[in-house]
């Protein structure tokens, strides 16, 4: 079988460790799997993807760019990265990763066209799929797009995403 994972976030916490032992774990078993995953070159070889990764075969997201604007006062999430820095479960200050309940629509769908270049720019992209539907406002965005954001979105939809209303009122 031919499996695609996701994770919007460079290497640095419990759901790079699940996504890189579940990943080997179906190599083992004969599956071909492929992960499209943030990196960030940082000087800490754990954020970076390949390094933390091995061998399972990786479309990359590089946030670098976004990261390093970050640091010289610049809006890393701004259309004029590449890669605008992936959002956070947690919304503090002083970090590059706004909280998801924070982002606005047009970041969401900044955020999903990035990721669904990237997949269908990966050697071996196939199409994502969810098993249940988007959230309203992430629905403007997808049109031909092959994936979500999935559990974040629907945070940020449950949490309150200020745009999440008035996308639902043009629907």
């Amino acid at each position: 079988m031919k499996i695609l994972m996701g994770l919007i976030f460079y290497p640095r916490g419990g759901s790079a460790q699940v996504a890189r032992y579940l990943s080997r774990a179906l190599i083992e078993l004969g599956h071909e799997v492929h992960l499209t995953t943030g990196t960030l070159h940082d000087g800490d070889p754990q954020h970076d993807a390949n390094a933390f990764f091995g061998e399972i075969p990786l479309t990359l997201v590089d946030y670098t760019d976004a990261w390093r604007g970050f640091g010289q006062g610049e809006d890393p999430l701004s259309d004029k990265w590449e890669a605008p820095f992936h959002p956070s479960y947690e919304d503090k200050s002083g970090v590059p990763d706004r909280g998801f309940c924070r982002l606005t629509e047009r970041r969401v769908c900044g955020i999903v066209a990035v990721l669904d270049r990237s997949i269908r720019g990966g050697e071996r992209a196939l199409p994502a799929r969810r098993s249940s539907p988007p959230p309203s406002h992430l629905r403007s965005c997808r049109r031909g797009a092959s994936l979500s954001l999935g559990a974040q979105a629907d945070a940020a939809a449950r949490d309150g995403d200020q745009d999440a209303g008035a996308s639902r009122r043009a629907e």
